[in-house]
């Protein structure tokens, strides 16, 4: 599973910042930085935040996490 890349690419497909998401999810941009490049493990909440915000099912964010494959 691939959750920090799963993460950068929602993020990109929905051509926002790591600061403006930042911003929205009440989360710094470094946090964000840190999660999309695997530093950091995100708890549940920032999952639904993430979840929520783009307005996907949490499942889906697992999902495409699966299908991606570690370099």
């Amino acid at each position: 599973m691939n959750l920090p890349k799963a993460l950068k690419l929602l993020r990109e497909l929905h051509s926002i910042n790591q600061v403006s998401l930042g911003d929205t999810l009440d989360l710094s941009p470094s946090y964000i930085s840190d999660l999309e490049a695997g530093k950091r493990t995100p708890s549940l909440e920032v999952l639904e935040s993430y979840s929520d915000f783009f307005s996907v099912p949490l499942s889906s964010i697992f999902a495409l996490a699966e299908t991606i494959h570690k370099p």
